[in-house]
């Protein structure tokens, strides 16, 4: 879980997740660099258990993204 006020990616400041689904969350953040707010998608990975294998995930997440470009979001 990120917690709120962390930094990720050496930039973007988290303020609060906005959501949670199958793969993920979606966070609100703050850009400080261009001082606007956006939001941040963030893959989690499972235990061991759960995802095969480093492929795998990389799988889930161009099916994701593809159906999220296909939706229009």
């Amino acid at each position: 879980m990120l917690e709120k006020n962390r930094v990720v990616a050496g930039r973007f400041r988290l303020i609060r997740t906005m959501g949670r689904g199958g793969t993920g969350s979606v966070r609100r953040a703050l850009d400080p660099h261009l001082d606007i707010a956006c939001a941040l998608e963030s893959s989690e990975l499972g235990d061991a258990g759960e995802l095969a294998s480093v492929a795998e995930a990389g799988a889930r997440f161009e099916r994701e993204a593809k159906r999220k470009w296909e939706a229009g979001s």
